[in-house]
């Protein structure tokens, strides 16, 4: 039987062996996953075995996912020469339960007469239990992809920015605005948060597009939703993601040796008397 204790330091172990999946140039990368003399652990078992022999069984067992993590690579230019795009956050000074449906339509209308000359983009992400998908619709284009199961919904939505700014790439337009629903996207790309993979590669996309265009994104809009669900039974893409979508992995892993306690136990029932 697991203490308490041993459980915790389990879920500890995966979480770390989880994260230096994504940093495979890391010095301790080769110490975790391709540790040398692992059959004199068994020999000498008096020695307390390394790092990998203690995790990576656990690893295999709680099926993280660890093909689909996306790694965490330095940006190629320095962090300071990155500028930050333009957002506007019109639309979400607005709450949704106190204003009328039809006063966030006039607003729609009137950012999108402010910006008549910008090629309008809709972007989101939809979830559906273990699956997620993300859409892109340039009209009259739609594009749309399938991140790996069980990724988070913000990272679908920051994939969908993506493909909006592959779009951007390839049209013939100099303007474009970005409309889009997830307020923790924008918020990410306003404050700069460049430790998550997926956020860097989209400031670093947007300032190589910044030679070609001028790029708005904001929040503001429902008429992807239908599309990008329309992608959950659709094949997995190649797409990777950050390694803290996957880290429910190690709470769960934990929770099933918990709940084996929990069972094998000889009471484990709560008795009662009526009244």
């Amino acid at each position: 039987m697991w203490k308490p204790n041993g459980r915790r330091r389990t879920k500890l172990l995966l979480d770390y062996a989880t994260k230096m999946t994504a940093y495979p140039f890391n010095s301790a990368y080769d110490c975790v996953f391709h540790a040398q003399h692992k059959n004199l652990y068994e020999q000498y078992q008096r020695f307390i075995s390394s790092f990998e022999v203690r995790t990576i069984p656990h690893f295999e067992a709680a099926e993280i996912p660890s093909t689909y993590i996306l790694p965490n690579k330095p940006s190629n230019k320095p962090p300071w020469s990155l500028k930050i795009p333009s957002i506007l956050y019109t639309t979400h000074n607005k709450s949704e339960s106190t204003t009328h449906p039809l006063a966030l339509q006039l607003l729609f209308a009137e950012i999108r007469h402010n910006y008549s000359n910008h090629q309008p983009i809709y972007t989101d992400g939809s979830e559906n239990q273990e699956k997620v998908s993300a859409a892109m619709y340039a009209p009259p284009s739609v594009d749309t992809v399938r991140p790996p199961n069980n990724s988070s919904i913000f990272s679908a939505e920051l994939y969908a920015l993506l493909l909006a700014l592959q779009r951007i790439q390839s049209h013939k337009s100099s303007k474009f605005i970005v409309f889009t629903d997830s307020l923790p996207s924008l918020h990410s790309l306003s404050s700069f948060k460049i430790t998550h993979p997926l956020v860097l590669q989209l400031l670093e996309f947007y300032n190589v597009l910044l030679q070609k265009s001028e790029t708005t994104v904001f929040c503001g809009n429902k008429k992807v939703d239908s599309i990008a669900r329309t992608a959950w039974n659709s094949d997995m893409s190649s797409f990777k993601v950050p390694y803290s979508d996957f880290k429910p992995f190690s709470t769960k892993y934990k929770n099933c040796f918990w709940q084996l306690e929990w069972d094998t136990l000889v009471i484990n029932y709560i008795e009662y008397s009526p009244l």
